[in-house]
């Protein structure tokens, strides 16, 4: 089963940054890094796509983030309403 939502890298970051509050304690899988160089190129666009959903599998399989609300909203709601 798979889904696809589109969404900013700066929303990845909150998205981090909101379950990192949420839980303290809580073990969370590495958000990659930002970078500059390049994000534009095709070829980066395409590897941190992949590290995004490697991520995200990561927080859908974990035993207490997947049932959190900030990542559920983050899965189901609008572009435009994830800021």
């Amino acid at each position: 089963h798979s889904m696809s939502v589109y969404r900013r890298f700066s929303h990845f970051v909150r998205l981090h940054n909101a379950l990192a509050a949420l839980l303290p304690g809580v073990a969370l899988p590495p958000l990659p890094e930002k970078a500059y160089a390049g994000r534009f190129n095709t070829d980066f666009v395409e590897a941190r796509r992949g590290e995004l959903d490697r991520y995200m599998r990561k927080l859908v399989a974990h035993p207490v983030v997947r049932y959190t609300e900030a990542l559920m909203f983050f899965l189901s709601c609008e572009d435009d309403m994830v800021k």
